[in-house]
């Protein structure tokens, strides 16, 4: 456990004030295995990143759907946060005096984590509408409810970290300034955590519900094969998003029980600290490697149909007719060939009419016997009823 104590003779305490900061040996060297994993983690995203803006900029008309760019600002957001973590965690290596602004990098650190996972919501949410409309059946009407629901739930979520961030603030300012009122301002502000990891953990479920969903869909129906393995991918990076807010979850419930985060995250132990960054490193690099890969992997704007219209082929001889009226103003070649081929007498000819008129073209395309499936004339034995003597 590290410890904490204003320096003798330093007066009033203030953010410019110095205290002594000390670890036990025997928890320093967990501290650095928790920070070496913090920078795992920090160079695993930056990668990731790497490979996100190389993927964006060589599949740029593909990716177009994807909220590639909000990605990108969650994994830097998250890289931030790791960074500042591991400044906070470093000034802990050694016995010495430091001034209380090192708790900034602390302050810093968790804003930048709040504003990744707002992201990372985002992301999965918006990832969850492309696959809906790709691979599922369900109205316009429909989906724009979900959408609604899913942009007032990251509403919701930009709205209490924010408050979960400014009453962290004013805990860690007056625990600073050593102030009467920490004690309440830290109880006000664990209950607010634990809420908002509550609800993260609620959502990720319905993340994971709705990826299995389009997962399922995929697997049934030939049709979709080419978003199968992007969307198992998708699935894989929910699973990952899942465990790693049930994680958190479950800290919070064991801190609850415990009566206080504060006291909770005092008397555990290091391994148990060092084994909760471990588990963070792996489930937060699966889902960002999950993300990378299901962008890797998306087939890119195929989501329309690539069908002709039925209507224009199969369904109504009329458009077909039409069409060709339109053509016939002028003697096509086929046309002109058979008639070079078959030289008849005028008076034997009762089909060469005049086709100038639309009531004409009718009677040749009738004659013809138009072949919708091959949008070409299909002549039966003798097409112009030639009668020869």
């Amino acid at each position: 456990m590290t410890q904490r104590m204003p320096s003798q003779g330093s007066g009033k305490a203030s953010w410019n004030s110095n205290v002594w900061v000390y670890t036990p040996p025997a928890q320093r060297t967990l501290l650095i295995v928790q920070s070496f994993f913090m920078l795992l983690l920090l160079a695993g995203l930056l990668i990731v990143s790497v490979g996100i803006c190389i993927l964006k900029r060589s599949r740029r008309d593909a990716l177009k759907p994807m909220p590639v760019t909000t990605t990108l600002a969650a994994m830097f957001f998250m890289a931030g946060s790791q960074a500042n973590a591991f400044a906070y965690n470093s000034v802990s290596f050694r016995a010495h005096y430091a001034k209380q602004t090192y708790n900034v990098a602390q302050l810093i650190g968790e804003f930048c984590s709040f504003a990744s996972y707002c992201l990372i919501f985002y992301v999965f949410y918006a990832i969850i509408h492309v696959f809906a409309e790709c691979v599922t059946k369900i109205s316009t009407k429909t989906l724009s409810v979900f959408k609604c629901v899913h942009w007032g739930i990251v509403g919701l979520f930009v709205l209490l970290c924010i408050v979960d961030w400014g009453y962290y603030v004013a805990a860690i300012d007056s625990g600073v300034k050593e102030k009467s009122s920490y004690a309440h301002q830290m109880d006000i502000w664990e209950k607010i955590d634990s809420v908002r990891w509550v609800v993260f953990w609620v959502s990720a479920w319905e993340i994971a519900g709705w990826t299995i969903f389009l997962g399922l869909m995929t697997s049934r129906d030939p049709s979709y094969i080419k978003f199968k393995m992007s969307t198992f991918l998708f699935v894989a990076a929910s699973g990952c998003f899942l465990g790693l807010n049930f994680l958190w979850f479950i800290w919070d419930i064991l801190a609850f029980l415990q009566g206080s985060t504060v006291n909770f995250s005092d008397n555990v132990t290091g391994p148990g600290k060092t084994a909760r960054q471990i588990v963070v490193f792996i489930f937060f690099q699966g889902f960002s490697l999950g993300l990378l890969l299901c962008y890797w992997r998306f087939p890119g704007q195929e989501c329309q149909s690539e069908e002709p219209e039925l209507g224009s082929v199969r369904g109504d001889r009329t458009e077909l007719v039409l069409a060709a009226g339109e053509r016939s103003k002028k003697p096509s070649r086929f046309v002109e060939q058979l008639t070079m081929e078959s030289p008849v007498e005028a008076d034997s000819t009762p089909c060469l009419k005049d086709r100038s008129t639309e009531a004409g073209r009718f009677e040749l395309m009738a004659e013809l016997d138009w072949d919708a499936d091959s949008s070409r004339p299909r002549l039966e034995a003798d097409p112009f009823h030639v009668s020869k003597k």
